[in-house]
């Protein structure tokens, strides 16, 4: 059975209705624990099963589709010492801890 991990969440989009959508995504698929919102801004948190959630997140990101959207995800499991960085720019996801290795 896999252990749940904590994704800390920042979305940026000039575009409140995105930010929105965006959360509205994830509340739908995860369960949420703080959400954080102010002008195109938001901060909230929610829990995965396995690590960071990327097949979900891509098609989340591939169905919004929208320029100007940047989110970053914090995934951690600390029993287990596991750490992941995600970033969401341009239309791409990155991991930016495994392009450090």
């Amino acid at each position: 059975m896999a252990n749940i991990h904590t994704n800390i969440t920042e979305i940026n989009c000039p575009d409140d209705s995105i930010v929105e959508q965006v959360i509205g995504y994830i509340k739908e698929l995860f369960e949420c624990y703080t959400i954080d919102m102010d002008r195109g801004h938001c901060e909230l948190e929610f829990a995965s099963r396995g690590g960071f959630p990327i097949k979900e997140m891509q098609e989340m990101t591939d169905k919004i589709n929208y320029p100007s959207l940047y989110i970053q995800v914090v995934t951690y499991e600390l029993p287990n010492e596991s750490v992941e960085h995600h970033i969401y720019r341009s239309g791409k996801w990155t991991d930016k801890i495994a392009g450090k290795k």
